[in-house]
């Protein structure tokens, strides 16, 4: 049964607290990153469960787990400028670590459900696919009554 907001998706949830931790890490940068790396990575985090709203107001499982892959794609754009940020010796290990750990779990989490909503969608696929051959097997006994 779909749920009555994207607010209470578990994917959407993480990917909130996901923003509060990356705008933790990035608090700490130079002002002269402010409209680099800090703009950078808050942007990619922001935008992750924005997609993922968008997506489910468009009541399509489909377009839901495409988002999700999108999604993914999105943390390893930001674990990859975590990195540059490390290297750069912005941010703190323990932060940094922690973000990093957070990422790694919510990527589980996208491709579980994603897993999840496919096996559904083959599964109504399966059962229309049942229901059509069916009604194509008494339309064929009834006619040849």
């Amino acid at each position: 049964m779909r749920q009555k907001s994207f607010k209470k998706l578990l994917t959407w949830q993480q990917a909130m607290r996901l923003i509060e931790v990356v705008y933790r890490f990035t608090a700490a940068f130079p002002a002269d990153e402010r409209s680099g790396l800090t703009t950078t990575l808050r942007r990619i985090a922001s935008a992750i469960p924005a997609a993922i709203a968008t997506a489910y107001g468009y009541n399509d499982t489909g377009k839901l787990c495409d988002t999700l892959i999108a999604a993914m794609g999105s943390l390893r754009e930001l674990q990859s400028y975590m990195a540059i940020a490390r290297r750069m010796g912005y941010g703190s290990f323990w932060r940094s670590y922690g973000l990093t750990r957070r990422i790694v779990k919510l990527e589980a989490l996208f491709d579980a459900t994603v897993i999840e909503l496919q096996d559904r969608m083959q599964t109504r696929a399966d059962e229309a696919a049942a229901d059509a051959d069916t009604a194509q097997r008494s339309a064929t006994l009834a006619k040849a009554a």
